[in-house]
């Protein structure tokens, strides 16, 4: 759980983060309420909305107050392969001045459920929707990067950390 590690980060005196959610499918609502509750800027802050399609309720998460890591210098890192919770993660903090690396994520900011059919097969149905504070989705079109970078995975290093620690640096 990334939770506790911040926090322990924080209090040996961290000031500094590369937040690496490339290759991450996702994760728990919760876990992404904790997390982004850390960076939130200001008290009542949103960071985002829930749409189900069965009742087409909508419910913004705010944040109870300023978040202890809203002052950190952070570079969030993310890839075509950062989808769905991460993708939200990426998008709210991009929202919040938090610049983001990498390439656009997959567009897949929605929760699917599966149903399976009497005759073998089964129905895919995306059952709930992320939205953003500004009112869009990454559903579909992905969060584009604040600064789009690669790395070479013939190479030895990993060009986007190296980035993003060449970025804070230029911060502090």
């Amino acid at each position: 759980e990334i939770g506790p590690a911040l926090d322990e980060l924080r209090q040996k005196g961290a000031r500094s983060l590369v937040l690496d959610l490339r290759d991450n499918p996702g994760g728990e609502q919760g876990n992404i309420r904790m997390l982004l509750a850390k960076f939130a800027p200001a008290p009542m802050a949103p960071s985002f909305e829930e749409r189900t399609s069965a009742q087409w309720t909508t419910g913004f998460t705010f944040a109870h107050a300023r978040g202890p890591l809203a002052d950190w210098n952070t570079v969030v890192l993310a890839n075509q392969y950062t989808a769905a919770e991460s993708e939200v993660v990426a998008g709210v903090l991009k929202i919040w001045g938090f610049p983001v690396l990498g390439s656009r994520t997959r567009g897949d900011a929605g929760i699917v459920e599966q149903f399976d059919l009497a005759d073998g097969g089964a129905l895919r149905l995306t059952v709930k929707k992320y939205f953003l504070p500004d009112g869009t989705t990454p559903e579909g079109t992905g969060i584009t990067p604040t600064i789009e970078a690669a790395d070479d995975p013939k190479t030895p290093n990993d060009e986007l950390v190296e980035k993003a620690a060449e970025l804070l640096r230029r911060k502090l």
